[in-house]
């Protein structure tokens, strides 16, 4: 582990010595994330709602330099995402992980997360929340994070809307 030392003066005459310790993130919480091809520390810490800082420090990387296949150690926060949700036109064709998307489930689709993941989606208007598993791969339109089934979009409230700014927090 790297220190830095850091010289204060109190007083004209007199100069401490400090040593400056990097804080080391803690693993409490922390999920495990298989970094996939393509995959950067920005673009899993943006998933996740942390910081590269964090994500090097829970995992004591020394480099910013990631290969398919590693397990990283990930502290989630509340990340605010546009959402949109999709049914009755997928209804019944196979999803990213093998099985049927049935839009009477709550399941959610996300670009990076890995296949199982279970999220918190609250809808920050009427305070509306549900626990969603990530099955599906997607939304592939710009600027949408998430996309939930048609089931999970009624139960907080936007349906109607088609779009709304959620906030989603990965689970444990």
């Amino acid at each position: 582990m790297r220190t830095n030392v850091l010289l204060l003066r109190i007083a004209p005459a007199v100069l401490i010595l400090c040593l400056a310790v990097p804080p080391i993130m803690k693993a409490e919480g922390a999920v495990s994330h298989e970094v996939s091809a393509g995959q950067t520390l920005w673009s899993i810490a943006r998933a996740y709602g942390t910081t590269v800082k964090d994500v090097m420090s829970i995992n004591d990387l020394h480099s910013i330099i990631i290969r398919p296949g590693m397990t990283l150690k990930v502290n989630p926060g509340p990340v605010l995402v546009l959402a949109s949700w999709y049914g009755p036109g997928f209804h019944g064709r196979k999803m990213a992980n093998g099985e049927v998307f049935d839009m009477y489930e709550d399941i959610a689709a996300h670009r990076v997360l890995p296949l199982g993941t279970m999220i918190m989606v609250v809808n920050p208007e009427n305070g509306r929340m549900i626990v969603v598993s990530v099955k599906d791969r997607g939304p592939y339109i710009r600027g949408r994070s998430l996309d939930l089934s048609r089931s999970a979009a009624l139960k907080i409230g936007m349906a109607e809307d088609g779009l709304k700014k959620v906030v989603i927090k990965v689970l444990p």
